[in-house]
């Protein structure tokens, strides 16, 4: 086999943004993908990548892929774009986006109310507003904005739909 032959175009990458993967179902979706061959896996979490899941990134990854890791904290909606923009830049080469992962989120269990009231258990304490609106911004509006952010970079895709 020549040496060009056992390389791999960038063009023949699968690239891939997860986010919310550095523990939990984002973190085994990032081993599932990897296991495959020619894909690039960015990472994207407020939290980083504990080394022991770095390791075993590193360990199951099919020899011809590989992953990244940004770290960016979701709440800051108004810097997706441009987030996006520079994953798409260096990480991919400005190639494309093939997939595109929203699994990040925000837990706040309870109610709307006035803080400090109500019974006080995890699933009945009252969450002040800052709080519910926060995790609006997280869990809902920051997702729409990645799928926004993403599609020009995923247009060039020759995506066929079969019947």
């Amino acid at each position: 086999m020549s040496a060009q032959s056992s390389t791999i175009a960038i063009e023949d990458t699968r690239n891939v943004i997860l986010t919310g993967g550095s523990s939990g179902i984002g973190f085994a979706t990032a081993c599932k993908f990897l296991r495959d061959k020619n894909t690039h896996v960015v990472i994207i979490d407020k939290n980083p990548i504990p080394e022991k899941c770095k390791q075993k990134l590193d360990k199951i990854k099919h020899a011809t892929s590989r992953f990244s890791f940004k770290q960016f904290d979701f709440v800051n909606t108004d810097k997706i774009a441009k987030m996006i923009e520079k994953v798409f830049n260096h990480h991919f080469n400005k190639t494309e986006i093939n997939v595109l992962i929203n699994n990040h989120a925000k837990f706040e269990f309870g109610k709307l109310g006035i803080p400090k009231t109500g019974s006080k258990t995890k699933t009945d304490c009252n969450i002040p507003l800052i709080d519910w609106k926060e995790t609006f911004e997280i869990n809902l509006i920051s997702h729409a904005m990645n799928i926004q952010a993403v599609i020009p970079y995923m247009r060039k895709n020759k995506v066929q739909i079969q019947n």
